[in-house]
């Protein structure tokens, strides 16, 4: 599982201690002594530092640091300090290998060395209990047959997600090789990985692009044509703490916006299978208004083993899925039928409509069975395509 790519954790001004005032751009030295820098007029002061020139020639990934003072809600002045950084780039130095639940402590301990290179001084506790402002959730899905990432997300660009999850921007990008869904608090991104590692910093869909260390693996890859290897990314990224937590309601979990309560198997899973499911449901019913009446049921024929009565079931389903969503039709049949019929009749739809629908159908069919496995990805399964005939 991919679980956590980037993340912004918020410490509070007692739960730091930064030995170098001078790392920071400008000195953060008068947010703390005297003699304190002046606001003229600025609502917060705000001073950073980032990873250099020469972290990114030694391969050395560091987060981005942002440390803020402003006036306290209660009088008085409260100073913060924001961390930015990737969880996979930290530990593998790019953002395809994923990362686990159990690798949590591994996490934090890697955390708190490079907070000690960039002069900040913070106890596991501290990191482990503290806030989280922001939290992208992504899965790398790795495709082998032919189907294309940029096929896929041309697909996709054809759903209306802006009315379906509450988002109100679409945006295009990089000739069809990526795809982004904005609202203020929250976003949805698709993009093709691969390209993705061969764009610029200021066209990629990653803000530190240039930290991923695995493109060469790739191009090996498609080098030895040993395998047609195409990577969708797919990345929910959760911009505002009171998206979290309402979303974590809406998923029936006990919202603790906290790293250490955010950092888990199942938050992950289900809040990538919210969004796609959207999706899914969408994609599905466009696959379906691409055929006509007449074909759908010659296709749903074209079944083999199947009774007259089954075929005439899956044609009229599949038929109602063209203008109704599919838990509208299984809330009407629930409500006249027993569970078991009910169950029956959605296993029997489920397993038999994929012979029905279109090739590309199947590719979405893979992304929707990766998220309910929620295996990692990592680089030797990269490495092992290559020994695929």
């Amino acid at each position: 599982m991919q679980m956590i790519d980037t993340i912004i954790l918020r410490l509070k001004q007692y739960d730091f201690q930064i030995t170098n005032y001078e790392a920071f751009e400008p000195s953060c030295l008068g947010f703390f002594t005297h003699p304190y820098t002046p606001f003229n007029g600025a609502k917060k002061l705000i001073s950073v530092q980032n990873p250099t020139a020469r972290d990114r020639l030694e391969k050395n990934y560091k987060p981005r640091l942002t440390v803020l003072k402003r006036l306290g809600r209660q009088g008085g002045f409260e100073v913060e300090m924001k961390i930015e950084f990737s969880v996979p780039k930290l530990l593998y130095g790019n953002n395809f290998q994923e990362v686990c639940e159990d690798d949590f402590p591994t996490v934090l301990y890697q955390l708190q060395h490079k907070l000690s290179e960039m002069w900040v001084k913070v106890d596991l506790d501290t990191l482990r209990k503290t806030d989280v402002m922001t939290i992208h959730y992504g899965k790398n899905f790795c495709f082998t047959d032919h189907t294309t990432a940029s096929s896929l997300i041309s697909d996709i660009s054809k759903v209306d997600l802006t009315r379906r999850l509450d988002l109100n921007r679409t945006q295009y990008r990089n000739d069809g090789k990526a795809l982004h869904y904005y609202a203020q608090s929250h976003s949805l991104v698709l993009y093709d990985k691969i390209q993705d590692l061969k764009q610029s910093e200021t066209r990629a869909s990653e803000s530190d692009n240039g930290f991923n260390f695995q493109a060469s693996i790739f191009d090996e890859i498609r080098r030895k044509q040993s395998v047609p290897l195409e990577v969708l990314r797919m990345e929910a990224r959760l911009c505002a703490r009171r998206k979290i937590t309402s979303l974590l309601k809406t998923l029936q979990f006990v919202p603790n916006l906290t790293f250490e309560g955010l950092f888990r198997r199942n938050i992950a899973r289900s809040v990538l299978l919210d969004y796609w499911g959207r999706i899914h449901e969408e994609v599905r019913r466009n696959t379906l208004l691409s055929r006509t009446p007449t074909d759908l049921l010659e296709a749903v024929f074209k079944i083999p083993d199947l009774s007259l009565q089954k075929s005439m079931t899956l044609y009229s389903i599949l038929e109602l899925l063209k203008t109704c969503s599919e838990r509208q039709i299984y809330n009407m049949i629930e409500k006249r039928f027993c569970a078991r019929t009910f169950q029956r009749l959605k296993k029997f739809v489920s397993e038999t409509s994929k012979d029905v629908l279109q090739d590309r159908y199947t590719a979405f069919d893979k992304i929707r069975n990766d998220l309910q496995n929620f295996k990692p990805v990592n680089d030797e399964d990269v490495l092992l395509f290559r020994d695929i005939s």
